[in-house]
């Protein structure tokens, strides 16, 4: 069962009054809509395309990313993950787009971008089975990932020098606009949960207000918001379809690289809304997965690129604290609206870089940090130690050595455009990998007359702490155990019982075996007459009671020797 945590100011489920919901979605859309602007500015310019065909495909893509968050906020009848979760067009499916755009032009793009659609919403439907690929360690590495993976944005932004690495665009003032916000970010919440909730929408008021008076707004700004239309349809005649199935192994790759991060995100919005988390909810998780394949159906048929939840809007909701999935209809609602009010494109995409990079610095910091206490909430061993420290050399070597990836063959450079994608790979690789010989086993034989609990709580906790199984299922496993040893040890044999643990991280599975009478386990707790009428009663209502301490219990007979297997989700 869920536990809300007690430093979220507002959870999943609850609804924050207007005076916290709309500053909070207003800082959401002014950083998104700046971002996105850039997406189909590439996408234009790689096609040779002309002023308004990027106004037109900017439209789409607010559309869709929109549709998408509101479908994500969503919970029940297998659309949507029911957690704040913007949308927005990632490098897996950008790289894609680039190529398919470059092949065919944008109709290409589009009509692929809708297969691939379709096919995430396939791989959706066995992403349970994908279950042993992350566990919590993986899941932990590739969060610090994307933390790590914003930091030279973030700070190229920071800085103002986004367009290179030289010091060209170095403006002191915007630096010192860039250390204000970030100032008024680190000390808001200090001053209580009201102005927690509102830190970034604080700080965005205040950098943009320095920004003004410091003179970093373009000098024709207000002259450009004033000539963009107020309102305006999206332009569709730039967008058809056509298909090239040449083309689907690099939109696979984007399809399983962007449900790689779809994991990811819905991971983080599971971990940060229940301080009892100790695993991912894979049917949640599919149903994430899901409505991302029907969002990127949706947006190939309305023109746009592929789409993916966002990481940085991600890192919003988490350094403030506020995860409302209602937020999410507001956000998605605004984006929508966005595409048909040129003048809010236009002003937003004039916010300086130093703000933005002031608000993304203090997102890497949160994202890190819950990437680090999800790595570290099991016992580290050597194998473990392997696939955390490898995964995230070769992840992190794309933003230290990305020269080294740049004659990849193209089908494979969906895995290398970003460090995200080729850490999780990785390591899902290696946890495969290093899975060989991880299951433990071990038995302890309790002799007629011994102590059964005291013998079971002695071996089971000594074999939890030596391979790292949570305390929660070895008390479950411990009193299961002792229910079932203790109603047969002179009910149903007069001989020894045998006890075997085994466990490989995701299943630790207890035997019990005897040579006796068999018992089943029983549907329905056995009634007081049922008990006191023989030995039997007793032992059916031990059983009955290990029963409901396990997942699973069942019990089989061969040639006289009793097996009973209680199995723990781990």
């Amino acid at each position: 069962m869920s536990r809300r945590p007690e430093d979220l100011v507002y959870s999943v489920d609850e609804r924050p009054p207007a005076s916290v919901a709309v500053p909070f979605t207003l800082q959401f859309v002014v950083q998104h809509v700046a971002l996105s602007l850039m997406i189909p500015i590439i996408i234009v310019a790689a096609v040779g395309g002309p002023p308004a065909m990027t106004a037109a495909l900017l439209s789409s893509l607010l559309i869709a990313e929109g549709v998408g968050t509101a479908l994500q906020a969503l919970r029940g009848r297998g659309i949507g993950c029911g957690y704040l979760m913007p949308n927005a067009c990632d490098e897996s499916f950008l790289v894609a787009t680039l190529h398919a755009a470059q092949a065919g032009g944008l109709a290409l793009a589009f009509g692929m971008t809708a297969v691939a659609g379709l096919l995430q919403m396939g791989l959706s439907r066995v992403v349970r089975e994908l279950r042993v690929l992350f566990p919590p360690e993986v899941m932990g590495m590739v969060i610090t990932v994307l933390g790590f993976s914003l930091i030279p944005f973030g700070i190229q932004s920071f800085l103002g020098m986004t367009g290179g690495t030289d010091t060209a665009g170095f403006v002191p003032a915007g630096v010192g606009v860039a250390v204000l916000t970030l100032a008024v970010l680190v000390i808001s919440p200090r001053f209580g949960e009201k102005y927690e909730a509102n830190a970034i929408i604080t700080a965005l008021a205040v950098g943009l207000g320095a920004s003004y008076l410091l003179g970093l707004y373009p000098a024709d700004a207000l002259e450009q918001v004033m000539a963009a239309p107020l309102l305006q349809a999206p332009d569709l005649s730039y967008f058809f379809w056509s298909f090239d199935l040449r083309l689907l192994p690099i939109f696979l790759i984007a399809v399983i690289a962007t449900t790689i991060q779809t994991i990811t995100n819905v991971t983080i919005g599971q971990r940060v809304n229940d301080a009892a988390w100790v695993r991912p909810d894979m049917e949640n998780i599919r149903d994430g997965v899901f409505t991302m394949g029907l969002t990127n159906v949706f947006a190939g048929v309305i023109g746009s690129p592929g789409v993916s939840t966002a990481s940085s809007e991600l890192g919003i909701s988490v350094a403030s604290r506020i995860t409302s999935r209602y937020i999410g209809f507001l956000f998605g609602g605004a984006l929508v609206v966005c595409a048909f009010v040129p003048k809010a494109t236009t002003a937003f995409s004039l916010v300086p870089i130093y703000v933005i990079g002031a608000v993304v610095v203090y997102i890497c910091a949160f994202l890190i940090m819950v990437g680090i206490t999800t790595m570290l909430s099991r016992m580290m061993d050597t194998r473990k130690v392997l696939v955390i420290g490898l995964s995230l050399v070769f992840g992190l070597s794309v933003q230290f050595v990305p020269y080294v990836f740049e004659d990849v063959p193209p089908i494979f450079e969906p895995v290398f455009a970003s460090s995200i994608t080729l850490a999780t790979i990785t390591a899902i690789v290696l946890n495969l990998a290093l899975r060989f010989g991880i299951r433990q086993e071990e038995s302890i034989v309790i002799e007629p007359g011994a102590a059964a609990s005291r013998e079971i709580e002695a071996f089971l906790q000594r074999k939890g702490e030596e391979w790292g199984a949570r305390e929660e299922v070895v008390v479950r496993a411990v009193a299961a155990a002792t229910e079932v040893a203790e109603g047969t040890m002179g009910s149903l044999t007069d001989g020894p019982v045998e006890v075997s643990a085994s466990f490989d991280e995701l299943n630790l599975d207890l035997a019990v075996g005897y040579t006796g009478q068999a018992l089943a386990f029983p549907a329905s707790r056995p009634t007081e007459e049922e008990m006191l009428e023989d030995d039997l009663g007793f032992a059916a209502f031990a059983w009955y009671m290990a029963g409901q301490y396990a997942d699973t219990a069942r019990s089989a007979e061969e040639n006289g020797r009793c097996r009973v297997v209680l199995h723990f989700d781990h």
